[in-house]
């Protein structure tokens, strides 16, 4: 069953069948930006407004199914990986005198499966020892009198440090290179609070919008209830 349709049944449940707030605990469910805790907590919120029914199972199923629904997103996206590998394979041991092109397909898929063998705890480590190797270059050479001037990407994704000397550079100081380093950091700071913030204020927005969604439909459920009761006591 997939997100939106456990959601729908779910809201059902507790008597709320409106798309436009199914499509809206969805999409908070999906989102990448905020922590679970956060989406939780917005979802929660969001229930107790509108029903007084129980909705902590409710919630931890719609977390639940979306899990499962990228857990089978992955497992579909390998299967595919590794149809595309086995024509590789096939087209390695049916030519007896690959290609050129044949040969550069056949490379890159080894270094695809030469990544996929190295753990996720084994690249987080090798990458870990990568910038310890980079911070004790930089040191070594800011003794020396060189300063960091750019860092490029080579041809392999790993990066790669130039330097420049001191004596012929503009007279840029390490505390001028460092207050910099500074400013940048809290400049992707801020944009991400901003960014956060942003999405706080539009979650509290859909949920004010459908709240009075909610609230119109069950005024008019009231308004039609009262109507047919009148009626019935008309016909007695």
């Amino acid at each position: 069953m997939s997100l939106i349709d456990l959601i729908t049944d779910s809201l059902a449940t507790i008597d709320i069948k409106d798309e436009s707030v199914t499509e809206y605990l969805a999409g908070i469910v999906q989102e990448e930006w905020l922590e679970e805790s956060e989406k939780r907590e917005a979802i929660t919120e969001y229930l107790k407004e509108t029903t007084d029914a129980p909705t902590d199972d409710l919630v931890n199923d719609m977390f639940s199914a979306w899990r499962e629904e990228k857990a089978a997103i992955k497992r579909k996206e390998e299967e595919e990986m590794g149809k595309a590998r086995a024509v590789v394979s096939s087209e390695k041991d049916n030519s007896a005198t690959p290609t050129a092109a044949t040969s550069k397909r056949t490379t890159v898929w080894d270094t695809i499966e030469q990544e996929d063998s190295l753990s996720i705890s084994q690249r987080y480590q090798r990458k870990e020892m990568t910038r310890e190797e980079r911070a004790k270059r930089e040191q070594l050479l800011a003794q020396y009198g060189y300063q960091l001037d750019d860092v490029v990407e080579g041809a392999d994704g790993e990066a790669e440090i130039v330097y420049k000397d001191n004596a012929t550079s503009g007279g840029t100081t390490k505390g001028d290179d460092l207050l910099a380093a500074n400013r940048n950091a809290d400049v992707v700071k801020e944009k991400e609070q901003a960014r956060r913030e942003q999405m706080r204020k539009k979650t509290e927005e859909e949920r004010e919008r459908n709240k009075a969604l909610l609230e119109k439909q069950r005024l008019a459920a009231d308004k039609e209830k009262k109507r047919t009761q009148k009626k019935e006591k008309r016909r007695l």
